[in-house]
């Protein structure tokens, strides 16, 4: 009897590690069965404080809209959408890990749509909130979902993404973004306007927690050590002072314990410290201008900046690199600490403040998160036909098992011609195929830009010797040169034979005891239910030995 006590523990331990290890669902929602009425009966608040006026600005589920024409019962659908020009195909929904939209329904606050404008001052807030859920057992919990986030470029709002441990009485922030024109609006109102974030983003940070930039893509966020292993937790997301903002729309939540998909070993990075390098293919497609993607703003032969101001002058588009060109070339008094925080107190200190801040010349449209760095720029110049290839060099993944790819992404699509895609190719360039687009879901154009970092699963490169990967960019601004699309940080990573990021845990009978072993560095954690809670095991090192004491036990290895 006490060997089948003991077997059982051993099989329970086994499955209970496995299964914990590949899967630790905390919360999901997929808005496909639901309705904004059955949220609501289900726990969720979809709310707004007292002091919000804009009409339509709730958080729905759609669609249907919250917002349309009474007489014809036609709009209501995100006001700036972004639509398909070869099939004339509306984009609604968020977009997904490859950048394609979603399916189904999903959950959406339009300001564009709604009527009024909550402006900086009034304190309104519109907000979702999820129903409470457990992080119980948990030692790393994520936040996952497709998200189309769009920030105004002349706009002064604020969007968070913040979770409660304790019901909702307090909340601590995840994610903050500030629209462009908050910190002159702010000024002229004499409001400190970064207070509600803690002080404004950081230009140059490529900050993934507080950004001036909009979402656009599949979002991951690490919720804070704090919402580990807690019974009562809740994730909202809110618009502060919307002031006719855009929107948010997020779908496919998932929280749990997976980081984003990564392998454990890195194959291959890239971060242009020293440029574009010679084993890169910078390829212009181009019939006329032959662009190719660089490492800072368009020149003219004589070194000139390609977009002029009314004066005449070059722009750079880059916000830090476009601030050092003021203060060497109009003398403008502006230290660096005064443009990354825009307190009020800088307004007064520094007059010419007032002239440069990011609703400056290019109207909120510059490289923020990503300024004064080192990294890859596509900008469209003055034709038709721009259109660039930017391939690196071989890699071979033939011993990988899975293979991702990521990379830092700044972003912004002004023509409507603007393309900007990823391609694979695993026969050394002969074939290509298209494995992320930024051009097939909900966005609208010329607005802030967007910042992500990406995080793409490539199964169809496991395996193979000679990979490769395309970034291609395309479109036409004449004159403008308002688009633009800049990666940094790009990496494959990849999972082994035998790896995969899960501990191998296999048990094996040790006389009157089971023996439990796993394999690399990972920690054994003991619950007497399945669901928790969980408790490391201290000083455990396998292989460990499980003497049968009580009715059951279960054991995990994270």
């Amino acid at each position: 009897m006490k060997l089948m006590k003991s077997s059982m523990i051993g099989l329970l331990a086994v499955l209970a590690s496995q299964h914990i290890a590949r899967s630790q669902v905390f919360f999901e929602e997929t808005f496909d069965n639901s309705t904004t009425e059955g949220l609501v009966s289900e726990g969720w608040d979809l709310g707004k404080n007292a002091t919000a006026t804009e009409t339509g600005t709730e958080f729905v589920v759609a669609p249907p809209y919250a917002q349309a024409d009474p007489a014809t019962g036609e709009g209501g659908e995100p006001g700036g959408d972004f639509s398909n020009p070869d099939s004339g195909e509306r984009y609604l929904n968020p977009p997904t890990a490859n950048g394609m939209q979603s399916s189904g329904k999903y959950l959406i606050s339009d300001s564009d749509a709604a009527g009024g404008s909550d402006d900086i001052g009034s304190e309104a807030e519109f907000w979702a909130t999820t129903k409470s859920f457990s992080t119980m057992g948990s030692t790393e919990a994520w936040f996952h979902a497709d998200a189309e986030i769009e920030g105004n470029n002349n706009g002064e709002a604020v969007a968070d993404l913040m979770v409660s441990i304790d019901g909702g009485s307090t909340w601590i922030p995840m994610w903050q973004m500030a629209e462009p024109q908050r910190p002159i609006k702010g000024a002229a109102n004499d409001i400190e306007g970064g207070d509600i974030l803690g002080g404004y983003p950081e230009a140059g940070s490529y900050s993934q927690t507080k950004t001036w930039s909009g979402i656009h893509g599949r979002w991951h966020v690490k919720l804070p050590a704090e919402a580990n292993n807690q019974a009562d937790v809740r994730i909202r997301i809110r618009w502060y002072e919307p002031a006719d903002a855009w929107w948010i729309a997020l779908d496919n939540i998932l929280v749990d314990h997976t980081p984003p998909p990564m392998g454990s070993e890195v194959i291959f990075s890239e971060d242009f410290e020293s440029g574009i390098p010679d084993t890169w293919s910078n390829t212009a497609l181009g019939v006329v201008d032959k662009v190719t993607w660089t490492t800072g703003s368009r020149t003219d032969e004589q070194g000139n900046l390609w977009r002029l101001d009314g004066n005449g002058d070059g722009i750079e588009i880059d916000f830090l690199r476009y601030a050092e060109l003021l203060r060497t070339r109009d003398n403008f008094d502006l230290p660096e600490a005064a443009l990354k925080s825009f307190t009020l107190d800088d307004f007064f200190k520094y007059p010419d403040l007032e002239t440069f801040h990011p609703n400056a010349v290019t109207d909120g449209r510059f490289l923020m998160m990503m300024a004064g760095g080192n990294y890859a720029m596509w900008q469209s110049f003055f034709e038709d036909d721009e259109a660039s290839n930017l391939d690196t060099p071989s890699i071979d993944l033939s011993g990988a098992t899975e293979a991702f790819l990521d990379f830092d992404s700044e972003m912004l699509a002004y023509s409507a011609t603007a393309v900007y895609d990823v391609f694979v190719s695993v026969d050394g360039g002969s074939n290509w195929e298209n494995i992320f687009t930024y051009q097939g879901a909900l966005m609208d154009r010329g607005e802030a830009s967007y910042f992500n970092h990406h995080y793409i699963p490539v199964p169809q490169a496991a395996g193979k010797s000679d990979v490769k990967f395309r970034f291609y960019a395309a479109g036409n601004d004449p004159d403008n040169f308002r688009d633009f699309w800049v990666i940094d940080n790009v990496r494959v990573t990849v999972n082994a034979e035998g790896g995969g990021g899960n501990a191998m845990v296999s048990i094996a009978r040790d006389g009157n005891s089971i023996s439990i072993s796993w394999d690399g560095d990972a920690t054994l954690q003991r619950a007497d239910s399945v669901n928790g809670p969980w408790i490391n095991v201290g000083g455990a090192s396998s292989p460990y030995a499980v003497s049968p004491e009580g009715a059951q036990a279960f054991f995990r290895v994270q």
